[in-house]
C-alpha cells in the first residue's frame, strides 16, 4: 500500500528532487561568495543552511500533497502546480540571493518600500568581480530550471524502484519536522550573519512582511498611569507637561557644548553635513579596515569627537528626523508621514524664527525617501534644485549615477552662499556619491590612491580592506570633497564662525560583525571658535545633536526657543569613558522596529546584550531582563505612534511667542450623516476668511466618528484643508486619509474613531491677509459612508509681537 502511495504520487516527488539537485550548488555558491567578500567561511552552516532550504521545499509539496489525497481527481493538476509554484519560489529565490550578496541583506519588507533603489543597487554592481561568481552560477541553474520546467522528458528520466521511491518520499515528508524540531533561530547564532546565511530567504521575508503588518496593535489611546511613568523614567527626562502628549517635556537640556568653545559677538554659521554611508569603521585608530577619510581623520583631532556615535535607522530615511528634530519614528518612519506631519519642531524652523537663512543643499532625486517633503515643511529658506540636470558631466557613468558628484554639488553651493552674508546661515547636505554602486569620477585615480593607503596597513586591515576596495576608493574622493567645502565655506560666507557638525547617515553597507555595528558612525563638531579638540569615548546619538545646539545657542546667543520641547534624547554626553545614557528603537530597512537600546543593554530580535567598549557584545541569558527591554521596545513605539498620528508630539502654543488664543468658529453634528456616491463635495467647517495682521497662527481639531461596509479603506474621503487668495489662487491644499491612532487604515463594519488637528503658522506657511480657509470631505472615488458625532473647531492664536522669520522659501 505504501508503495502504491508513493507510485502514484511520484510527479510531486520527481520535481522535488529535481529542486533539491539545483538547490546544493546555489547554496555551496553563496557560502563562497560570501567567504570570499568577508573572509568568513562559515562551513558548519552550509549543511544546516541546505537542509532547512530542503524542508522549507517540502513544506510547499506537502500544501500541494494532502489536497490530492482529499480529491484525487485533482492530483494531476495539483502536481504541475506544485511544478509551476516550485518554479516561481525557486527563481525568487535565486534573485533573493544575490541580493543578498549584493547589499548584505536578504529581501525584507522593504523591498515593497526601495523596490527601484534596490533595483538599481543590484542591476548596477555586477562590476564588483566576486559578483560574476554568484551570477554565472545562478544563469547555469536557471538554464537547468527552465529545461526542467519546460522539457517533457526532464522528469521522466528520474527513475528509480519501489525501494527507492520509499526510502526517498518518506525522507521528503519527514524533512519539515526539522523546523520544528531544529528551527533556525536567530537565538542559536553566534552572529547575525550566520543566522542570515542558515535562515531561509524566502521564509525570512515572509516573516517580514508578517511583522510589519502586525504593528504594534491599536490599544494605543488609553494609558496606563503607570505605564506613561514608566515610559518617561526610560527616556530620562523630568518634568512632563502632559500625559496625552507623550514625548512633552519641559527643556532642561544643559548646555553640554559652550565651554568648548569661545564666544564670538556674531552668532555662528551652522552647517549639518551628513555623509552618505560614513562608517566608523574606516574612520580612526580602531577602525576595521583602516582610515580612508585621511581628511576627516585629520579634522577629528582638532574637534569635539564621538568616535562611539548610532544612528537611528538602517538606511537614509531616519536620519534628517533624527538629526534636525530629535523625532521619532512614526510607523514607516517620520519622513514617510508627509503631508500629514504633526506640529513638530527642528533646529531648521527654530533659527528660522531667529532670523537665521536657512537652506538644504542635496544633489539627488528632491522626492527620494520623502526627505523634500520632510524639509519643505520646515520652510526653509533655500532648496538646492539641479533642476533635471542631476548627473554630473561624465558620460561613462551617467547610466550609474544617483546624480550629482559630491564635489560638484559642493562647488555649486559655495557659489549660491557667496556674497549672502547679512545673515547668520544654518545650512544642511546631504552627500550622496558614496552610495551603492559607488559610481565616482576618474575612478582609476582614487583606486591608486586606495593602494597606496592599503599597502601600508597591517595584515588583517590590509587583507579587510581590499575585500572593499571598490567602495573604500569611493570615500576617498568623498573625503576630498569635504575638505574643499569645509576650506571653502567660512570664506564665500564671509564668517570665520561657522560651526561644522559631520556625521553618517548609517554605516557603509558591508556585512557588520554583529548587530548594533550597522548604525555605528562617527560624529564631529569642528569650529575655528573651539578652544581645543577633545574627544568622548561616551555613546551619542543621532536624537542628541539638535537639543545640544538648541540649548547651546539659547545660552551663549539668546536664541528664542520654546521652553517645552519633545526631543527623543537628552544632549550628547561629554563623559570621559565609554557609557550609554540613551534609550530609543533602532529601525530596520524594512520599516520594523526589532532592536532596543537602553543603557547598558542592546535587544537585537529575541537575542539581549550587554554593550562594551568598541561596540562589543556580550550576550545576557537574562529572561525578566529580555522581557523587560521588550517590554520599553513595545512601549516606545505605542506612545511614538499614538503621538505621530493624532498630533500629539508639539502643540504650537508653545511657541516662544507672546499670544492668546481664541474660538474662532465650530461645527458638527450629532445625528449619523451618509455621505453618498452622489456627494463628492461634503462641508466640514463653513468658509472662514482671515487677517493675518492679527492672526498669527491656527489650530484644526476635527473629530467625527466614521463607519463604511462596501468601501475600501483607502478609497474613502478625504480631509481636505485648503487656503485660497481672493484672486482665487491657492496657497497650500492638504488632502488627508482618515486614519486610526496607531496610523491604520479604518475597518469596515465598524465604527471607527477618527481624530486629526492641523496647526498652521502664517508667518510661515505665507498666509495673507484676505486669506480663504475651506474645510471638506472630498468623495473622489464616489464610496458611500457614514459619518456620525462630527465636530470641527477653529482656534486662532494672535500675538502684539512681530515675527521673526525670514523671507519664505525658495528654490534654485
Amino acid at each position: 500500500m505504501i508503495n502504491k502511495f508513493f507510485q502514484k504520487r511520484w510527479p510531486f516527488f520527481k520535481t522535488w528532487f529535481v529542486l533539491a539537485v539545483l538547490l546544493v550548488p546555489v547554496k555551496a555558491t553563496e557560502f563562497i561568495v560570501v567567504g570570499l567578500h568577508t573572509g568568513y567561511f562559515l562551513w558548519t552552516g552550509l549543511l544546516y543552511g541546505l537542509v532547512v532550504d530542503l524542508a522549507w521545499l517540502s513544506s510547499v509539496l506537502l500544501a500541494f500533497l494532502l489536497p490530492g489525497l482529499l480529491f484525487p481527481p485533482l492530483q494531476k493538476l495539483l502536481a504541475g502546480l506544485f511544478k509551476a509554484t516550485a518554479l516561481f519560489l525557486f527563481t525568487l529565490y535565486l534573485v533573493d540571493m544575490v541580493v543578498f550578496l549584493v547589499t548584505s541583506a536578504p529581501l525584507d519588507y522593504s523591498v515593497f518600500v526601495h523596490d527601484k533603489e534596490l533595483w538599481f543597487i543590484v542591476s548596477h554592481s555586477i562590476s564588483h568581480p566576486v559578483l560574476w561568481v554568484a551570477l554565472f552560477f545562478a544563469g547555469v541553474v536557471l538554464l537547468f530550471v527552465l529545461a526542467f520546467a519546460c522539457g517533457r522528458k526532464t522528469g521522466q528520466r528520474i527513475s528509480c524502484n519501489n525501494g527507492c521511491r520509499k526510502s526517498l518520499g518518506l525522507v521528503i515528508l519527514l524533512l519539515p519536522l526539522v523546523l520544528v524540531l531544529v528551527p533556525p533561530k536567530q537565538t542559536r547564532f553566534n552572529s547575525d550573519l550566520e543566522y542570515l546565511m542558515v535562515k531561509n530567504k524566502l521564509a525570512y521575508l515572509a516573516k517580514s512582511v508578517m511583522d510589519y503588518q502586525k504593528g504594534y496593535g491599536n490599544s494605543l489611546v488609553h494609558f496606563h498611569p503607570n505605564d506613561i511613568k514608566a515610559f518617561h523614567h526610560e527616556l530620562g527626562f523630568k518634568d512632563f507637561v502632559n500625559p496625552d502628549y507623550p514625548f512633552l517635556h519641559v527643556d532642561h537640556d544643559p548646555d553640554v557644548l559652550g565651554g568648548f568653545f569661545r564666544q564670538d559677538t556674531l552668532r555662528p554659521n551652522v552647517v549639518y553635513i551628513l555623509c552618505e554611508s560614513l562608517s566608523a569603521a574606516f574612520f580612526g585608530e580602531n577602525s576595521r579596515f583602516g582610515n580612508f577619510v585621511p581628511f576627516l581623520d585629520s579634522l577629528s583631532k582638532k574637534s569635539l569627537y564621538w568616535p562611539n556615535c548610532l544612528s537611528t535607522t538602517e538606511r537614509t530615511l531616519g536620519v534628517l528626523p533624527a538629526v534636525l528634530g530629535s523625532l521619532p519614528h512614526a510607523k514607516k518612519g517620520f519622513n514617510a508621514l508627509a503631508g500629514a506631519y504633526p506640529n513638530h519642531l527642528t533646529i531648521m524652523s527654530i533659527l528660522k524664527r531667529n532670523g537665521y537663512h536657512t537652506a538644504w543643499f542635496h544633489g539627488g532625486p528632491l522626492g527620494f525617501d520623502d526627505m523634500y517633503d520632510f524639509i519643505k515643511a520646515q520652510h526653509p529658506d533655500f532648496i538646492f534644485n539641479a533642476n533635471g540636470k542631476q548627473i554630473a558631466n561624465d558620460a561613462k557613468n551617467k547610466a550609474v549615477s544617483w546624480g550629482l558628484y559630491d564635489n560638484v554639488l559642493f562647488q555649486r553651493s559655495l557659489k549660491i552662499i557667496t556674497g549672502d552674508t547679512d545673515r547668520s546661515r544654518f545650512d544642511v547636505f546631504l552627500t550622496l556619491t558614496t552610495h551603492a554602486p559607488y559610481n565616482i569620477p576618474n575612478r582609476p585615480y582614487w583606486e591608486r590612491k586606495f593602494d597606496s593607503i592599503a599597502a601600508r596597513l597591517p595584515e588583517k586591515q590590509k587583507t579587510e580592506a581590499l575585500r572593499q576596495r571598490y567602495r573604500l576608493s569611493a570615500f576617498l574622493y568623498l573625503d576630498h570633497s569635504l575638505k574643499q567645502l569645509v576650506n571653502g565655506y567660512e570664506k564665500v560666507a564671509g564668517r570665520r564662525n561657522t560651526i561644522f557638525v559631520i556625521t553618517g547617515d548609517h554605516r557603509m553597507g558591508t556585512l557588520p560583525r554583529n548587530g548594533i555595528e550597522k548604525y555605528h558612525v562617527p560624529l564631529i563638531i569642528y569650529s575655528r571658535l573651539l578652544k581645543t579638540g577633545k574627544t568622548f569615548p561616551a555613546v551619542a546619538t543621532h536624537y542628541a545633536i539638535t537639543p545640544s545646539f538648541v540649548a547651546y545657542l539659547k545660552k551663549n546667543y539668546h536664541i528664542k526657543s520654546p521652553d517645552t520641547v519633545a526631543w527623543v534624547t537628552t544632549s550628547l554626553d561629554t563623559a570621559g569613558y565609554f557609557r550609554n545614557i540613551y534609550s530609543y528603537p533602532f529601525m530596520r530597512n524594512s520599516l520594523v522596529v526589532e532592536e532596543y537600546l537602553h543603557h547598558d543593554y542592546y535587544l537585537f530580535r529575541q537575542k539581549l546584550f550587554k554593550i562594551k567598549p568598541g561596540f562589543d557584545l556580550q550576550q545576557v541569558k537574562n529572561k525578566k531582563m529580555l522581557k523587560a527591554m521588550q517590554a520599553r521596545m513595545k512601549r516606545f513605539m505605542k506612545y511614538n505612534i499614538y503621538a505621530c498620528f493624532n498630533n500629539r508630539l508639539f502643540p504650537y502654543e508653545y511657541l516662544p511667542d507672546k499670544s492668546h488664543q481664541k474660538l474662532l468658529e465650530t461645527h458638527g453634528w450629532k445625528k449619523a450623516d451618509t455621505i453618498l456616491p452622489n456627494s463628492e463635495y461634503v462641508t466640514i467647517l463653513p468658509k472662514y476668511i482671515f487677517h493675518p495682521a492679527n492672526e498669527k497662527k491656527i489650530v484644526l481639531d476635527i473629530g467625527f466618528d466614521l463607519y463604511f461596509e462596501k468601501a475600501v479603506a483607502d478609497s474613502l474621503p478625504f480631509v481636505v484643508i485648503s487656503f485660497r487668495q481672493k484672486n482665487g489662487k491657492y496657497i497650500h491644499y492638504w488632502a488627508y486619509r482618515p486614519v486610526l491612532a496607531d496610523g491604520s487604515f479604518p475597518k469596515p463594519f465598524k465604527t471607527n474613531k477618527i481624530h486629526m488637528e492641523k496647526g498652521v503658522d502664517f508667518a510661515r506657511d505665507e498666509v495673507r491677509d484676505g486669506a480663504e480657509l475651506q474645510i471638506y470631505f472630498w468623495n473622489n472615488k464616489k464610496q458611500s459612508c457614514r459619518i456620525e458625532n462630527l465636530s470641527a473647531r477653529l482656534t486662532g492664536y494672535f500675538s502684539d509681537s512681530t515675527s521673526l522669520s525670514a523671507a519664505p522659501g525658495q528654490e534654485e
